[in-house]
């Protein structure tokens, strides 16, 4: 393990790569990127693709439901506490001597560190700071019984021909690892930070904040579906609806043109054209 990784992360502020790559399509003004297209198709470690592809609308879902909160707090500074599994969202513009800084409290784990310097990622539950029996283990176990070889190490080496002197390029990396997770863990969100050492990265699956973020229900999900479809590159967005409503506990049956999926208060209807894609969203409260 080289000796990049071992560096204790502490704090770091305004990091532009925290969200993921997608968001740049409705969100430049506050989250300037300028990421190739071949790192928006999130195809650095072949063999993550199918859970990349399973992932990812639970992933996008979950991520805006957490960029909705950053931007109450504005530009922010992160601090973490890896022993304690807590990670501090704070907001740094300026408040009143009688008045604290707002902030987000999240319970999370260490999912993986970046290293430029060593080319490599270093999964979390390998990790000195990490938590090896935590839920992450289920990462390793997928890899052992599926004989995924991005899973089956310690250490992944950045793929051959990476720029790791790119910064969005390897904040890039860091999305396509968390919605890797999303796509085999079924949980979420996750939040990529810079530690500021040399273009180093890590990355924190959260489990619970304080405030609560807006949980990701159908009927958010069904308004947002046809941007979604649109904007994000979905290799197989029957699978990725599937496992959305199954991840997320609802009630799911096919229909003769796609898929009726319910929670407690809404029902809806996603059809799919002959080529697979999503052609019409339907739903009742």
């Amino acid at each position: 393990m080289s000796i990049s990784h071992l560096r204790r992360v502490r704090s770091y502020e305004d990091d532009p790569y925290s969200l993921p790559a997608a968001y740049r399509l409705y969100r430049q003004p506050l989250w300037a990127m300028d990421l190739t297209n071949a790192q928006m198709q999130m195809a650095f470690f072949p063999s993550l693709q199918p859970f990349i592809d399973r992932g990812l609308l639970l992933a996008t879902l979950q991520q805006e439901s957490l960029l909705e909160s950053i931007e109450v707090l504005g530009p922010h500074r992160w601090a973490a506490q890896l022993s304690a599994g807590i990670l501090t969202l704070t907001s740094t513009a300026p408040v009143s001597l009688h008045h604290r800084a707002p902030s987000i409290v999240c319970r999370m784990q260490l999912l993986a560190s970046l290293s430029p310097a060593a080319q490599s990622l270093l999964w979390g539950w390998a990790h000195p700071q990490g938590k090896p029996d935590g839920v992450l283990r289920q990462l390793r176990e997928t890899g052992e019984r599926d004989r995924i070889p991005d899973l089956l190490g310690k250490e992944l080496r950045f793929p051959p021909g990476f720029d790791d002197h790119d910064d969005a390029a390897v904040a890039a990396l860091t999305h396509e690892i968390g919605t890797a997770a999303a796509g085999i863990l079924g949980l979420g969100p996750y939040y990529s930070a810079s530690t500021g050492a040399g273009g180093s990265r890590i990355l924190f699956l959260i489990e619970a904040t304080e405030p609560p973020l807006q949980p990701v229900t159908l009927r958010k999900a069904v308004a947002k579906l046809p941007r979604l479809a649109a904007d994000l590159d979905l290799h197989d967005p029957r699978k990725a609806v599937t496992f959305l409503a199954e991840s997320q506990g609802w009630a799911i049956a096919p229909t003769s043109t796609g898929l009726r999926i319910a929670d407690a208060a809404t029902t809806a209807e996603i059809h799919f054209d002959a080529l697979g894609r999503i052609s019409n969203v339907q739903s009742t409260m």
